[in-house]
């Protein structure tokens, strides 16, 4: 079984979307870098890899990435109101699901980075990775910034 790890770099600053590293033939040996993408703010959580290699990944700009796994090339980029500090989760159609601290959570198509829809918490950071069920229903948690406290809600992701 072959393995590849793929790094993001958590770098802020100038460059946000630039690829830095382009593979190479040596980068075929195990534990090279086969390349970096400069997100523009700190990638807070891991990424995500959809059924077509597209990595997904957001951070502290605001931003959610979607790069070509092969390459690092970025296919897109959505913009929500504040922090993404959540890992995507990938629904089975494809569509992106990810909390921001802008207290919503968005549903973007996976192939064009548009968004479907958001659902706002209210009061609650979505800082929480979403979990996606058999049914298509979307649990995420949240928090309630200073406060302490925090919710689950069950959207229908339909």
């Amino acid at each position: 079984m072959k393995t590849t790890i793929i790094l993001v770099s958590l770098s802020i600053g100038l460059g946000c979307g630039k690829m830095e590293t382009k593979p190479t033939p040596a980068a075929q040996e195990p534990g090279t870098v086969l390349w970096t993408f400069k997100t523009g703010g700190i990638a807070h959580r891991a990424p995500a890899i959809g059924s077509d290699g597209t990595v997904y990944i957001g951070s502290s700009n605001a931003r959610v990435h979607a790069l070509d796994g092969e390459s690092g090339v970025k296919k897109w980029e959505f913009k929500a109101g504040f922090w993404v500090r959540s890992s995507p989760a990938i629904g089975s159609d494809g569509t992106v699901y990810i909390g921001s601290a802008d207290k919503k959570l968005y549903a973007i198509n996976g192939k064009t980075g548009e968004k479907i829809w958001e659902f706002e918490t209210g009061l609650f950071y979505v800082d929480r990775s979403p979990a996606i069920g058999s049914d298509g229903t979307i649990y995420v948690g949240s928090t309630e910034p200073f406060k302490g406290g925090g919710k689950l809600f069950a959207i229908n992701g339909q």
